[in-house]
């Protein structure tokens, strides 16, 4: 902790109550970049292999969602995170919770119903977590291309490009990791996920084999499509649920005005009776002395305050109805 305490106390000077760069690169550089550093760091080996990449896919929207809002008790509803991976929210919420036993998000807030369709969630970002030497790297394809040839090359090259009918044969285990070997399905993946990227425009085949474009990922009819209809559903689902929220408000609310003044009429009914006891209790002569003495101070009242009075009187008795104190 001793070697990242100044840095992160350096990094909240720097960065309190402010939102960071506006570009998706400098979001990248601040926040972004050295959260997925430092988790690698700290917490990618007892994640399982299974849980991983879909973990550190999450992280990185919730890197950038921080960064755009802020990094302190700011909300994350599960329908966002769901829009902007395309996890689901199984698998999100099992990634919120594993974030937060292992200190890389800190939950401030509890998700509350009662507060409405926008409650939710909320976290802080532990900066602890933070590896603060990543700051400056690049986001994925926001650098210029690689150079076709040189020691400095950034070229990815697990096999050289080839003819088709020859690209097994270039796909050889000893050539590529002599130990250990790769098996055929593995290598199978190797091609299957490069083809993937030449389609996203991410990366290219040239001479001297793969290399990053430096461009924008390419978004496909398919993807539009599948982001759209996410994107439907999930206002459906929240149309809904505000509806329904709303008339159970709606409902709770009439329940409770029923049983206040159900309340209120009980209220009113005991000290009513409590009143009576009491006047019940006393002498026949005390009574009478109350009765003449109250009417002699009425009538030593000018009309004004007679009339006041009886206002006053009226009103006491209404409010008493309902439970009030007289």
């Amino acid at each position: 902790m001793k070697h990242c305490w100044n840095a992160a106390v350096e990094y909240v000077d720097d960065h309190r109550n402010s939102r960071t760069g506006k570009s998706a690169s400098e979001r990248w550089k601040k926040v972004t970049g050295p959260l997925l550093a430092g988790v690698r760091k700290l917490h990618w080996p007892n994640w399982t292999t299974a849980t991983r990449h879909s973990r550190e896919h999450i992280l990185a929207a919730i890197g950038d969602r921080m960064a755009r809002q802020g990094l302190a008790c700011r909300p994350l509803p599960e329908r966002d995170l769901e829009n902007d991976t395309g996890k689901s929210r199984n698998t999100i919420r099992d990634a919120l919770e594993a974030f937060v036993e292992d200190g890389v998000l800190i939950r401030t807030r509890t998700y509350d119903q009662s507060m409405g369709p926008k409650a939710s969630h909320e976290f802080s970002l532990n900066l602890l977590a933070l590896d603060f030497r990543a700051e400056t790297s690049e986001p994925p394809c926001s650098h210029s291309p690689a150079p076709a040839a040189g020691p400095g090359s950034a070229s990815l090259r697990p096999w050289p490009s080839t003819p088709a009918p020859h690209r097994h044969a270039a796909l050889h285990p000893q050539r590529l990791h002599p130990h250990p070997s790769p098996t055929r399905a593995q290598l199978t993946n190797v091609e299957t996920g490069l083809q993937v990227l030449r389609t996203l425009r991410i990366a290219q085949a040239g001479r001297k084999g793969w290399e990053l474009t430096g461009q924008a990922v390419r978004e496909l009819r398919s993807m539009t499509q599948r982001k759209a209809a996410t994107a439907a559903r999930i206002e459906r689902e929240r149309s809904a649920f505000a509806r329904a929220w709303e008339a159970t408000r709606e409902k709770l609310q009439r329940r409770w005005q029923e049983q206040k003044e159900k309340a209120l009429q009980r209220r009113a009914a005991a000290d009513q009776s409590r009143r009576e006891q009491w006047w019940a209790s006393l002498p026949a002569e005390e009574r009478k002395t109350r009765r003449d003495e109250w009417k002699a101070r009425f009538r030593e009242l000018t009309q004004a305050q007679q009339k006041a009075r009886v206002t006053e009187l009226r009103e006491r008795r209404y409010m008493a109805k309902w439970g009030a104190a007289a």
